[in-house]
């Protein structure tokens, strides 16, 4: 099976003949992927591939330029616009929602705050199958809102809540005066020199976006979701692999945010209450503070994005075909190969794939 393989040489010799080793066994656990696969490290390309076809029964297929449904890793694009604004004094991480939204009665809801909502310690649970009950944006957070039940009390612990990155959107455009597609455009997309588009605004090229398959049938075109208008801030952007990879870069290089900034981005430092847990500006971290990362799903769509920020290597997958852990599965793999690499005797034989 043939690679698209691009090495940048960072000061070791890459002993090809031994890591393709790894390659030609990684091909046997590509079987039955659709999607790409990037990794970058300094913002310099090592690998990428494609597989698949954008549609179940097409003959078309995946390439660097194919657009995904991002689902859930685009959850770190709402955290950027509210670190950004709070960075340019527009908005106040520890104002409670009574601000935005003052004619919001629940006492409890009114309390919460921006930065509970980030970090998913809002206590609020989604409300289940009328997360998407309305097609105006506007009206269907303030049902969600409204209609959202309490799993805990504001602060307590972490619950995962849609609900609560949907709001995100909606404080990001009372802040700012701007839609939050426009603020995503204009002070993040572009400046990070990134093509992802949004979800329900005809921006996707169609003739470029891949189709969800779940079981082998076709969900919906990427960009293109029935519900799309209403899934700002939890996912509703589409990708290319490569976007995300450059996204890494772009914030890495301080093209966004200044060191301090990012290390709240990521890890949550330098916040003042500091808030428990693992989860920061739609980042997850790990105990070292070091590796960042994100998964999304959605109705046939299903990626990942990893970034080792002392190592400085990002690793992005986005398929279009709903296979649970595969993506996952394959950015680990991938993460065992480009840890052998730059070094003077690497040795790929005891990766243990999964």
């Amino acid at each position: 099976m043939s690679l698209i393989f691009i090495v940048a040489m960072l000061g070791h010799a890459f002993a090809f003949d031994t890591l393709q080793n790894c390659i030609d066994r990684l091909d046997g656990s590509l079987s039955g992927f659709s999607g790409t696969v990037t990794v970058s490290q300094n913002g310099q390309a090592l690998f990428e591939k494609s597989l698949g076809v954008r549609k179940p029964g097409s003959t078309v297929r995946n390439d660097s330029n194919t657009y995904y449904d991002a689902g859930s890793i685009a959850k770190q694009f709402a955290g950027a616009a509210i670190l950004h604004l709070a960075g340019a004094g527009r908005l106040d991480l520890n104002a409670p929602l009574s601000v935005f939204i003052p004619s919001l009665k629940d006492a409890a809801k009114k309390s919460i705050t921006v930065l509970q909502l980030i970090t998913h310690r809002s206590g609020l649970e989604d409300p289940g199958d009328d997360l998407y009950k309305t097609g105006d944006r506007a009206k269907n957070v303030a049902n969600n809102l409204q209609n959202a039940r309490f799993g805990g009390k504001p602060g307590a612990q972490m619950i995962y809540s849609n609900v609560g990155y949907e709001i995100l959107a909606q404080i990001v455009e009372k802040a700012s005066g701007e839609t939050y597609e426009s603020y995503l455009d204009v002070h993040l997309f572009g400046p990070a020199g990134i093509g992802c588009r949004h979800t329900g605004n005809a921006s996707t090229p169609a003739t470029k976006a891949a189709w969800g398959s779940l079981r082998g049938k076709a969900t919906y075109q990427a960009g293109f979701n029935p519900a799309g208008i209403l899934l700002a801030g939890e996912s509703g952007i589409t990708c290319r692999a490569k976007d995300l990879t450059k996204w890494t870069h772009a914030l890495e290089s301080e093209k966004l945010f200044t060191r301090e900034e990012l290390n709240m981005l990521w890890f949550l430092e330098g916040l003042n209450p500091s808030p428990a847990g693992r989860y920061a500006f739609g980042w997850e971290f790990d105990k070292t503070r070091r590796i960042v990362q994100h998964d999304g799903t959605d109705d046939g769509f299903i990626g990942w994005l990893f970034l080792n920020t002392e190592k400085h290597l990002a690793l992005a997958v986005l398929s279009n075909k709903d296979e649970r852990d595969q993506p996952k599965r394959l950015g680990e793999n991938l993460k065992k190969i480009f840890r052998e690499r730059g070094k003077p005797n690497p040795d790929c034989s005891k990766i243990g794939f999964r």
